[in-house]
């Protein structure tokens, strides 16, 4: 069988991502995307994770009952709601950073510093930015 380089990329960076321990995958992107924009629209928030509302409905529930989040009526649209990160919310996201950064550091360890920026800014292009806001390490 012959691949051709893009089938070879996609099948190389699914076999990279998937041996990358994410733990609770959807929360913690969840409260990632709230620490930079906090007081998002459930709808908008629902549109930059790209889960399905029902799906999204579930995972802020949980962060509900936890404590990590609060939703808001709108005070100009009575039918949306708007959701925050409480304290305990950014206490949980900068553990799951902390974890997730000491647990996958070593899959970039083979890389320098400029080959880091290199698959950096091909990622940028490849992959929509749901970051924006969130400040890089220097």
């Amino acid at each position: 069988m012959i691949m051709n380089t893009e089938q070879l990329l996609l099948i190389k960076f699914h076999k990279f991502y998937n041996s990358i321990p994410k733990g609770r995958d959807s929360q913690g992107r969840i409260l990632r995307i709230l620490s930079a924009h906090n007081g998002i629209s459930q709808h908008k928030l629902q549109e930059i994770v790209g889960i399905k509302p029902g799906s999204l409905s579930e995972v802020l529930i949980k962060l509900e009952k936890t404590g990590c989040i609060t939703r808001k009526q709108d005070k100009n649209d009575k039918r949306c709601q708007n959701v925050y990160i409480t304290d305990k919310g950014r206490q949980v996201f900068e553990e799951i950073h902390q974890a997730n950064a000491e647990e996958s550091a070593h899959y970039f360890d083979i890389l320098n510093a400029k080959e880091k920026k290199t698959l950096l800014s091909l990622l940028d292009k490849l992959v929509p930015d749901e970051n924006a806001g969130i400040e890089l390490e220097r």
